[in-house]
């Protein structure tokens, strides 16, 4: 069952999941061991309490190989704390800028509290000292907009108390205003946000969304995604945001508004990375993903993508091709996110999920006629989604004005079950593929290919 190999990992990331739950374990027992008395009821606490954890992220940070990108005005960072070293290098390369406020936002994880969007009027303990709460603006907030200070609520979200140490370490005369947003925030209340935040902050703030992307997904398929949201940010395609994985769309969408007004939509510089690839075993069954990006002035990249996912031929009867579907779509119903189109084979030609109706076309081939895409590219989406219906296997493409991007993701769908393919095989099968079709114009990585028109 596919929903069984999602809950399982390798053997190499069970130990690393056991081994950073028994560290983080250690981290809290160092705070009660280590921390001086704190007053909770002045101050919210970081957590971990661990300093020698932080200090192991800039060790391993990039933010020396930048160069100057310009002024940043914001950016995403993640909160899944196997990727620090992506909040070290952001927070070290804007230190410069000296910024006397962040302004940070993430999700309200659990549904906690009763307001939409959630703040606090304390200041921050952490393992490098106190970051003050910028109160004036969290004051004027509560006043204004949606906000309520939700002391509770703050305490146990882990979007923002795991990242403020960062700040406190960087740029330890910047004041902060942590917002927690709820995913059923309305737009209206998220506008209404941006308008009274942009009406009140320092000309110098520095606006962060905290944000983790693709979960509990194999290595291609979360690659697969991401670079769709990629493209989606790049582009500032409202009217696809709500298609992305990612755990906080509310965070993103207030995060690119601002951007937007700001005329900082150019990304300027831009990190990317996945756990399973951070602790060097890309065959893990269940990962996080992370990107990056630093926002500074200028225009977007302006470039639509168009996104399908192939499945080959399914189960002809309804009831076990449905089953097939629920195993595929895994944990949080994350598997099919991000698709313009997902189609299928059975005996009566080409068929859609949910999200897609054309009954003008029979195979895979007319289907990417009615594209009008170039022969060349037409001849090797027909022929290698072909292939991959005749083996099983699953196809996912991203199609650009310029180039396309093919994934095989190793996923085998056989008489009402799902299996995984090996990840040595899989990269095997991709090369023999490309091969077979003369590709001469083409990168090659992992389990994907990236063909120029």
């Amino acid at each position: 069952m596919f929903g069984m190999f999602l809950s399982k990992v390798n053997n190499f990331t069970k130990f690393f999941g056991i081994f950073f739950i028994l560290f983080l374990s250690g981290c809290v027992q160092s705070q009660d061991l280590q921390s001086p008395q704190i007053n909770e009821a002045i101050y919210q606490v970081s957590a971990p309490w661990d300093l020698q954890l932080y200090d192991s992220f800039y060790t391993g940070n990039s933010s020396n190989e930048i160069g100057d990108i310009g002024k940043v005005v914001g950016g995403i960072i993640p909160h899944h704390l196997i990727a620090g070293h992506l909040d070290a290098t952001f927070f070290e390369y804007i230190k410069k800028q000296n910024p006397s406020t962040i302004v940070l936002i993430g999700p309200n994880h659990f549904d906690r509290g009763y307001a939409p969007i959630i703040s606090t009027g304390r200041d921050w303990k952490t393992p490098y000292g106190i970051t003050e709460t910028n109160i004036d603006i969290v004051e004027h907030l509560i006043d204004t907009s949606f906000v309520e200070a939700e002391e509770e609520v703050v305490k146990e979200e882990h979007s923002v108390y795991s990242l403020i140490p960062f700040i406190t370490r960087s740029i330890p005369e910047a004041k902060v205003v942590p917002l927690i947003l709820k995913q059923g925030i309305s737009q209206i209340q998220m506008d209404h946000l941006i308008g009274n935040l942009l009406n009140i902050v320092p000309e110098d703030t520095i606006f962060v969304s905290s944000i983790d992307f693709s979960h509990y997904q194999i290595v291609p398929v979360a690659d697969f995604h991401d670079e769709l949201s990629i493209s989606v940010i790049k582009d500032f395609d409202f009217t696809r945001l709500d298609k992305l994985e990612i755990d906080s769309i509310p965070s993103l969408y207030v995060l690119l508004k601002i951007m937007e007004v700001k005329g900082a939509e150019h990304v300027g510089y831009e990190l990317h990375t996945n756990s399973g690839k951070i602790v060097k075993s890309p065959g893990a069954q269940n990962t996080t993903s992370h990107y990056s990006p630093f926002f500074v002035q200028g225009k977007t990249q302006n470039e639509q993508v168009t996104s399908l996912l192939y499945l080959g031929s399914m189960p002809e009867d309804h009831k076990t091709r449905e089953a097939v579907f629920e195993q595929l779509s895994g944990q949080e119903d994350r598997f099919f996110s991000g698709m313009d189109y997902v189609l299928y084979n059975t005996s009566q030609g080409l068929q859609s999920y949910k999200n897609f109706q054309q009954n003008s076309v029979n195979n895979i081939a007319d289907f990417f006629e009615t594209f009008m895409l170039p022969e060349q590219l037409d001849t090797l989406v027909a022929n290698a989604s072909i292939a991959v219906s005749q083996q099983g296997y699953a196809v996912g493409i991203l199609w650009y004005p310029t180039y396309i991007s093919l994934y095989i993701f190793p996923v085998q769908t056989e008489v009402g079950d799902v299996s995984l393919m090996e990840y040595g095989e899989a990269q095997k099968y991709l090369r023999e593929l490309i091969d077979r079709y003369g590709l001469e114009d083409y990168t090659f990585n992992s389990m994907h290919t990236t063909i120029n028109l």
